[in-house]
C-alpha cells in the first residue's frame, strides 16, 4: 500500500510543498508525530529536511530516489515527484521548463478543482453541479427551459444556477454554447458547515427517490455493515475520497449520454452506552 497522499502529490506546485502536505497528514493521523520522527521515517537528517521544507535546500538526486522508494510511489507518481524535483531544483533553464510544461499536463488531466466555503456556499443546491455535468451529454442545450425539465426544477432556478455558475468561473460560454471548465470540484469534507450538509441532504433524498421509482436495472445499491480498527478510519475515508476521484477521472474522456449521482456513506452504526444506560430502574419491572 502507497504510504503517501496521491492527491497532495497531483496538486503539489513544489517537491518542498508536497513534503509539507505528507508531514501535516501524518500529524493530522498523530498528532505526537514530530518533524524528528518525519526525518527517521524517510531517513532524513532533521535538520537537512527542515531546510527542504522552508524551501532554504534542494535535495540531492540520490535522495530523490530514496524517497519514492520509501513512499512506495507509482510509476506515474514517480514521474510527477521527478518532474518536482526538476522543476525546482534543475540547472538547466531548458529541462526545467519541460519539467514544469509536464506537470502543468498532469494537473489538467487530474482536473481538480477546489472551492472555498464562500464559493460552496453559492452554490450548495445539488442541480448547480448536476448543470456542470450536464453540460458534458451529447444533447446538451443552452436553455433554461431544456435543463430545467431534464432536471426537475424550475425555469428561473436553472437560470439563476447558470449566472452563478458564470460568476464563480466553473461554467463559460463560448460561441453560444456553455461548457463547463474541465474540473472536478472538491470542497474541504471535513467541514461541517450548512451548505455541505445541504448539499448532501439533498443527494440522499434523491437516492431515496430513486430507490424507490427506477428500475434496480437502471440504478446500484449496496450497503455492508463491517466491524474497522477506529485508528484506521483516516485512511479509510481517504481511500473513498480517492476511489471516486479515479471513477471520475475513468470517465473523462469517454461520451456521454446521462446524468447520474454517486453517494457512498460510510458512518457509525454502534452508538457508545453508558454504564447509566444499562442500569435497570425497579419501577421499569
Amino acid at each position: 500500500m502507497q504510504k503517501y497522499d496521491s492527491q497532495a502529490l497531483e496538486q503539489s506546485l513544489t517537491l518542498s510543498e508536497f513534503l509539507q502536505a505528507e508531514f501535516m497528514r501524518r500529524l493530522k493521523k498523530n498528532p505526537s508525530y514530530s518533524l524528528r520522527a518525519y526525518a527517521r521515517d524517510l531517513e532524513m537528517n532533521s535538520s537537512l529536511l527542515s531546510e527542504v521544507l522552508n524551501n532554504k535546500r534542494g535535495i540531492s538526486q540520490k535522495t530523490l530516489l530514496k524517497l519514492s522508494e520509501k513512499f512506495r510511489m507509482t510509476k506515474s507518481h514517480q514521474e510527477i515527484f521527478n518532474d518536482l524535483f526538476l522543476a525546482q531544483s534543475s540547472k538547466s533553464q531548458n529541462i526545467k521548463k519541460n519539467a514544469q510544461d509536464r506537470l502543468k499536463k498532469s494537473r489538467e488531466k487530474h482536473r481538480i478543482k477546489r472551492l472555498d466555503k464562500q464559493t460552496f456556499k453559492i452554490l450548495s443546491d445539488w442541480y448547480h453541479a448536476a448543470i456542470l455535468e450536464l453540460t458534458e451529454i451529447t444533447e446538451f442545450k443552452n436553455d433554461s427551459a431544456w435543463i430545467a425539465k431534464k432536471l426537475g426544477i424550475s425555469t428561473q432556478q436553472a437560470e439563476d444556477a447558470i449566472e452563478r455558475l458564470l460568476q464563480v468561473g466553473l461554467i463559460q460560454e463560448v460561441n453560444g454554447a456553455l461548457k463547463a471548465q474541465p474540473d472536478i470540484v472538491l470542497t474541504n469534507s471535513e467541514t461541517t458547515f450548512e451548505a455541505i450538509k445541504q448539499f448532501h441532504r439533498q443527494t440522499l433524498q434523491k437516492a431515496a427517490l430513486s430507490f424507490e421509482k427506477d428500475a434496480p436495472a437502471e440504478r446500484e445499491f449496496n450497503s455492508m455493515i463491517l466491524a474497522i480498527p477506529k485508528e484506521e478510519l483516516p485512511e479509510l475515508k481517504k481511500q473513498i475520497q480517492i476511489f471516486m476521484q479515479k471513477f471520475w477521472q475513468g470517465l473523462a474522456d469517454k461520451p456521454k449520454d446521462d446524468l447520474y449521482c454517486m453517494n457512498i456513506q460510510f458512518f457509525p452504526v454502534a452508538r457508545k452506552v453508558s454504564s447509566k444506560s444499562l442500569l435497570v430502574d425497579d419501577r421499569d419491572i
